[in-house]
């Protein structure tokens, strides 16, 4: 057997072991493999601690865990002058919506749009927690906390990146409308667990520069501009 010709099998052989694997012998994968954690998932035991856990979601692109901050009555709320808000107008974008995005942002893409290669997001200032100014909110299970976000976006060859203000709505476990299924494993009420309610886009209001210290690492190329909500229904 001339070398030419071992090589060639040996690639046929390797083809057919990667298919029989379930793998495939694809040159672009549809899913992405998320990077294996390097520290433990914060516990969402107070407002802060579960703003961090959604930053360490981001950055794992773990859509199962992601699913678990979000109240049955979840909303996001896009920036009045974001076009991506729109179709979500008449019907507010809900937690189905956004684990629907995640899923595909993190893991599979769509048919027009890859999944993230990686994820940088940051809290470039502390997270204070206030009492939830919203008509009939009790401060002692509702709270918001308004997080400058600064978040790298990068899909291969291209990148997303925003800079801007998140105003979140957080709830404790004992007064949060819990969804089914998650009541199904053993999710009930808990005053030591906090969920994220409502979440307002003002990134687009907000275009203040990064502080220098706290630049993100390079991105891929080309990088624009965008709001939190647009990416978000990019993948929708």
């Amino acid at each position: 057997m001339s070398p030419t010709t071992r090589r060639l099998s040996l690639t046929v052989l390797s083809c057919a072991l990667l298919f029989l694997a379930g793998a495939g012998c694809s040159q672009r994968a549809s899913r992405v493999v998320a990077p294996e954690p390097t520290a433990p998932a914060p516990e969402p035991n107070s407002p802060g601690n579960a703003l961090q856990l959604l930053r360490y979601d981001w950055e794992h692109r773990a859509p199962g865990p992601y699913g678990l901050l979000f109240t049955e009555d979840y909303v996001f709320v896009f920036s009045e002058r974001d076009s991506a808000g729109k179709p979500f107008l008449s019907k507010p974008w809900g937690r189905e919506d956004e684990l629907a995005s995640a899923e595909h942002m993190f893991v599979t893409g769509t048919a027009t749009d890859p999944p993230a290669s990686s994820i940088w997001l940051d809290y470039p200032f502390p997270l204070i927690t206030y009492p939830d100014d919203r008509d009939g909110k009790d401060a002692r299970w509702h709270k918001q906390i308004r997080a400058q976000v600064l978040l790298r976006f990068n899909r291969g060859d291209s990148g997303f990146e925003v800079k801007g203000a998140e105003l979140f709505y957080l709830v404790r476990g004992d007064s949060a409308l819990i969804p089914p299924e998650l009541r199904d494993q053993g999710f009930g009420p808990d005053s030591s667990r906090w969920w994220i309610e409502r979440w307002v886009d003002e990134s687009l209001q907000d275009q203040s520069p990064a502080p220098a210290r706290l630049a993100p690492p390079a991105a891929a190329q080309p990088t624009r501009a965008w709001s939190l909500g647009a990416i978000k229904a990019l993948y929708r």
